[in-house]
């Protein structure tokens, strides 16, 4: 078993999916690793250190790599989902209602801190009709912007750092969970403003029949909203369950948190092997 104290550990956020249910949540887990061997080696043992002030420094260099890696890992917006229900649009159902594009708004205060986003992924968990992806091309970018959703009554110009994060055909369901990645990272940070999803279609030809992905279908007010052209309707709190795959993105005061802490080690290290 796996501690901080008499072995090499790091502490790993996991995302994980309940197939019992429709929770999407993450789990902290203790696992083996060596990479922090170069640190707790055998030098402890062969230097003048006491028993203690090894176990101390272990224990506080545990401590900092913990707080740099569990800053902010993969986010679900839109959990729980509408109850036996979806929604088609933009990827079931795109030729029925002319649709070309789509654009889903994502409230700042939906993510915790910053990360580094690269691939989107949708789930199918409610409405299960046997529906697949529709075809054509897909092309999926991300940006910021500073439109809030109260103001977002109409499509609007993405933001100057837009990122591409997928184009082409959308990729079959597994396990009831569709994935779009290939592009990006894009990093987004909550502070500069909301997050937009920006989806073009070209050629989108519907299946039969048509894919509901998990949806809040105007019971996500102040969370996400979403604007299309063609003949679908645009409504606020409307829009898919996303999930934001992505690495952390360590915020300043935990680097330098870990940074302090590493100094204080090694002082007390020197100050140790020059008596």
């Amino acid at each position: 078993m796996c501690n901080s104290i008499a072995h090499n550990c790091e502490i790993v956020g996991q995302k994980t999916r309940n197939s019992s249910s429709t929770e999407y949540y993450d789990d902290v887990v203790l696992r083996e690793s060596n990479d922090l061997a170069p640190i707790f080696s055998q030098e402890f043992a062969d230097s003048k250190l006491p028993v203690t002030l090894a176990m101390k420094t272990r224990m506080l260099l545990v401590l900092g790599f913990a707080a740099v890696s569990l800053v902010h890992a993969d986010t679900t917006v839109g959990l729980p989902p509408d109850a036996g229900n979806g929604n088609c649009f933009p990827f079931g159902c795109p030729h029925n209602f002319s649709q070309t594009h789509y654009q889903q708004l994502y409230a700042a205060s939906d993510f915790s801190g910053p990360i580094s986003i690269t691939g989107l992924s949708f789930f199918n968990t409610q409405f299960l009709n046997g529906g697949t992806p529709a075809t054509g091309t897909f092309t999926v970018s991300l940006s910021t912007v500073s439109t809030t959703l109260a103001a977002f009554t109409s499509l609007i110009a993405v933001g100057g750092n837009n990122t591409q994060i997928f184009s082409g055909s959308l990729p079959a369901l597994i396990a009831g969970v569709m994935t779009l990645s290939g592009g990006g990272p894009f990093n987004y940070n909550p502070g500069a403003g909301n997050l937009l999803m920006d989806v073009t279609i070209s050629g989108g030809a519907d299946p039969n029949p048509a894919l509901f992905l998990d949806a809040r279908n105007g019971t996500a007010s102040g969370i996400f909203s979403r604007q299309m052209n063609g003949t679908g309707a645009s409504n606020d709190g409307w829009g898919l369950v996303t999930r934001f795959n992505g690495t952390a993105v360590p915020e300043p005061s935990s680097v330098l948190l870990f940074g302090s802490l590493l100094t204080g080690v090694l002082l007390g290290l020197k100050k140790k092997l020059n008596r």
